[in-house]
């Protein structure tokens, strides 16, 4: 169960049963009950002539709200429909480290639920081949003291294959928790991603903002303090964050950042007066036997003040 003040309730569901279809598989069920639902089967089967080699199938159906502005006012949404399905094959060389790369068959359906009139409900269907390497040494899921993150994956379609446009996406995605003392961690985020091709869909542009937020639709959650959620949504994506983090008593953490970035058309890197927004903010945490209970107080220049509260693990 999980409560934050963006998405008010949320309630994970899931079943997983081992040794299915004749083999050493493990099929899982997962529901996520919110207005942005998801149901979710995934079949994982290890295949006998090597050790760390793995197949998955995966069937994926969602809601989703994506939002659009303009010079930092709400300009429209949609409500979307996402279905998809995957193969995938992956090797996991370690519990830290996994290499992969497989296929997706998806399909869009927007609706939508607010804006100008030139606003049109939309549908498109793509094939995008993806891989993925993933490095993830954090000693614990909550708060980590040590450790890193690090992602890169890369997708690909064309319209040769059968997708409705030709484009390309590649981000990676680099967090660093560094232990200076019993009780003390210096944070660190980067991440860049670049999206190309005649027509690249809505759903593959990058979206920053917002605490807990996916920056992809398939991405893991990722923070952008000071701005709100989907409020910067681009081809191309730059962001640096960098923190401190103080366990104050046990359980009980004090998290101080700062960030800059913004999301581009062009992939030029300048540094210009106002190309990057500036934010920053304090979050409040405690470890429960329930989840995280966390409160955001940020700030930047889009926007004065903004607050942000979650109870709850983060799915």
């Amino acid at each position: 169960l999980r409560f934050d003040t963006r998405r008010d309730a949320s309630l994970l569901l899931n079943a997983s049963f081992r040794n299915q279809l004749g083999g050493a598989g493990t099929l899982a069920l997962t529901a996520i009950i919110r207005d942005e639902y998801e149901f979710e089967a995934r079949y994982f089967a290890h295949l006998g002539f090597a050790r760390a080699l793995g197949a998955t199938a995966r069937a994926d159906a969602r809601r989703l709200n994506m939002n659009m502005f303009e010079d930092g006012q709400p300009l429209g949404g949609y409500r979307s429909h996402y279905y998809f399905g995957e193969l995938a094959l992956g090797s996991i060389f370690s519990t830290r480290m996994s290499l992969g790369g497989g296929a997706r068959v998806e399909y869009f359906h927007d609706e939508v639920t607010v804006g100008p009139p030139e606003l049109e409900d939309r549908d498109g269907f793509y094939l995008p081949f993806f891989a993925s390497i993933i490095v993830d040494s954090f000693d614990r899921t909550v708060f980590p003291r040590s450790g890193i993150y690090a992602e890169l994956t890369a997708e690909t379609a064309s319209d040769r294959a059968g997708s409705d446009s030709t484009f390309s996406r590649i981000f990676f995605d680099w967090r660093a928790v560094i232990r200076v003392s019993e009780s003390v961690s210096i944070l660190q985020d980067l991440y860049v991603g670049t999206a190309y091709g005649s027509s690249i869909p809505d759903a593959y542009n990058f979206f920053l903002g917002g605490v807990d937020e996916r920056f992809t639709l398939l991405g893991r959650e990722q923070s952008f303090f000071g701005v709100e959620h989907q409020e910067l949504v681009g081809r191309h994506a730059q962001m640096l964050k960098l923190g401190v983090q103080w366990e104050v008593l046990r359980g009980k953490y004090i998290q101080a950042f700062w960030n800059a970035g913004n999301v581009f058309e062009e992939t030029e890197l300048t540094f210009g007066e106002g190309r990057y927004v500036h934010g920053g903010g304090v979050n409040l945490g405690m470890d429960t036997l329930l989840g995280p209970i966390e409160f955001a107080m940020m700030t930047s220049r889009l926007h004065n003040f903004l607050t942000y509260f979650s109870f709850g693990y983060k799915f």
